[in-house]
């Protein structure tokens, strides 16, 4: 149909140009002294349309060829996505198939690749998600490989890509102490049970008393039952996952 309706426009396009030019008898003269030129009206609309149809082929040459560093740096940028989201499915299926220490090399690139792309000012559209996945992925990895240092550091950088703000301590008593200098609110306090210096049910019953309100999370790798049956409301069984870890965050702050 739409092949059809072009051969129409095409022949009415035909006609008109037919039409005019079988029944125009007028002339155009350029006068160059001492020279003058007689020509068709129809032979000087025709080269007219010619002029437009080179001049617009021109331009648009031009701006093809003006326009290449751009497509060739978009064409780079695309093929650093393409490889960053492979070696983010690369970083899940070995995970999946229990090759933790492949997990972590894949998802180690993929941070590096974001970070490559950021800095020549090329950030992807979802580079905050690509980090936060990426780096829950390097803490699953981390956890199973027995890293504690890394799994918190990862897991510590995935909070804050999905817009935390995290504040560590290396004990409880320094957790307290940090509670109390600390300017800003504090939304939540996730806490080991067993620590030095300072239990976590110690400490939270001090944060509680500093902190009205404000939800706390332990997590140990006891029984639950003996934290259930406590004063303890909010409780993670280690050995738990990262992302378990951060549904029970969104859950808790979004509680509060």
């Amino acid at each position: 149909m739409r092949a059809a309706l072009w051969l129409l426009v095409l022949f009415g396009v035909a006609v008109a140009g037919a039409l005019f030019a079988g029944n125009n008898q007028g002339s155009v003269t350029l006068f160059w002294p001492p020279y003058r030129i007689d020509l068709s009206l129809n032979l000087v609309v025709l080269l007219l349309v010619g002029a437009f149809f080179v001049v617009h082929a021109a331009m648009r040459a031009l701006s093809a060829l003006f326009d290449l560093p751009r497509q060739a740096l978009r064409w780079r940028t695309q093929q650093k996505e393409r490889a960053m989201h492979a070696s983010l499915l690369d970083a899940i299926s070995h995970l999946l198939a229990g090759r933790y220490i492949r997990t972590r090399k894949s998802a180690e690139a993929v941070l590096e690749q974001e970070t490559s792309l950021t800095a020549s000012g090329q950030k992807p559209a979802n580079a905050g998600q690509l980090r936060a996945l990426a780096h829950l992925l390097a803490a699953e990895s981390a956890q199973a490989l027995q890293d504690r240092a890394a799994r918190e550091e990862h897991l510590r950088r995935a909070l804050e890509q999905r817009g935390y703000t995290v504040v560590t301590s290396t004990n409880g008593r320094d957790a307290l102490d940090l509670a109390r200098g600390f300017q800003g609110p504090i939304h939540l306090l996730l806490t080991d049970v067993v620590m030095p210096e300072m239990g976590g049910i110690d400490l939270g019953e001090d944060f509680a008393a500093l902190r009205p309100g404000v939800p706390v999370l332990h997590m140990s790798g006891y029984t639950d039952r003996l934290w259930k049956s406590s004063t303890t409301p909010n409780f993670i069984q280690k050995p738990f996952t990262p992302t378990a870890l951060l549904t029970e965050v969104r859950r808790l702050l979004g509680a509060g």
